[in-house]
């Protein structure tokens, strides 16, 4: 289906996270790529998350499954793995564009 957005750059924010995973929560940082959509038919601003950092973690956080959450929602999947974050694609991405308003 072909979206009426208009693609527009993208931009580097630094947010709030929660990791939840391997029976722990903790607090962390996210350097996000927020990627406009550009506007919707009800003149909203959507966007989403197409990549992610984690920063300022726990460094005790033991190797493993992890999902990370920020505040505006959305969630990804990442593995903590000899002490470093690899990350997956967001599993639905179509349910992570997000609005604002304008």
């Amino acid at each position: 289906m072909k979206s009426n957005l208009i693609q527009m750059p993208s931009s580097m924010v630094l947010a709030r996270g929660i990791l939840r995973g391997m029976g722990r929560e903790a607090p962390c940082e996210l350097l996000l790529r927020k990627q406009p959509l550009g506007l919707d038919r009800n003149g909203m601003r959507a966007y989403r998350y197409t990549e992610w950092t984690i920063l300022h973690a726990p460094l005790d956080l033991p190797d493993g499954e992890y999902t990370v959450a920020t505040e505006d929602g959305f969630s990804f999947p990442n593995t903590r793995m000899q002490g470093l974050w690899l990350h997956g694609e967001p599993e639905n991405a179509e349910a992570l564009e997000q609005q604002e308003t304008a």
